[in-house]
This record gives structure tokens, sequence and C-alpha cells, in this order.
């Protein structure tokens, strides 16, 4: 049974982060599609009712795919676990879980030349 809630609420969490494709196929500088892992724990609170806090486990899976050498456009999918009482309701399987899709885009700066000095 599935229902729709809608309340405020605030996911602090650290995340590792891996680049998937570098993980598996060895690090070539100028490689085009990028695939990054990110997964941690966290904690969240609700900003109003239910008022409730909750441990977190969040994961995101962002995939990018250059424009121009400077320009991306990310795809994700991020969720976030957390306990079964963080809605005010109890019931149904041990846990909650929230997730989005989401699109963006990524500007790559270019290399700013700094120079090593000594003194």
């Amino acid at each position: 049974d599935f229902t729709y809630m809608k309340f405020p609420y605030v996911n602090i969490h650290a995340d590792l982060a891996i680049d998937i494709i570098n993980l598996f196929g060895g690090y070539k500088p100028g490689r085009g599609f990028k695939l990054q892992g990110f997964a941690g724990p966290g904690v969240a609170f609700t900003l109003k009712d239910p008022k409730n806090t909750s441990a977190t486990f969040n994961g995101t899976l962002l995939a990018g795919i250059p424009v121009t050498d400077n320009l991306d456009i990310n795809l994700g999918l991020t969720g976030v676990i957390f306990n079964d009482k963080f809605d005010g309701k109890e019931g149904g399987i041990a846990v909650d879980a929230n997730s989005a899709v989401t699109i963006g885009i990524t500007w790559n700066f270019d290399k700013l030349g700094w120079i090593k000095t000594s003194k």
C-alpha cells in the first residue's frame, strides 16, 4: 500500500565518492562518459509534524555526458533510507525511503597554470 506524504525534512550526510568507470577501466584522461557513485551514512530530522529524527543511508548514481570540453550534462538517481518511524507511521516494511531523479550541468574549469616557486 503506497501512501503519499508531504513534510519538510533536512538530511545531513557524509558520502564516499567513487568513479566507477575509472575503477574498472583504469584512469584515462579525456574519457567521455562518466559514471560516479556516492554512498554514506547520515542523520535526518523533520521540520514540522511528525517531529522525528532518523539515522539514514544515502546513495547516488550519477552519469555525466560531455557536451564540450568544459560542459557536461548529468543524470542522477538518488535515494535515502530512513527508519520506519520517520514519517510518523509504523507498519509494512522496516524502513521508509525517498528517491529522486535529477538532471544538471557541470562546468569544468580550465587549468589555471599555477607556477611552483621556492623561497
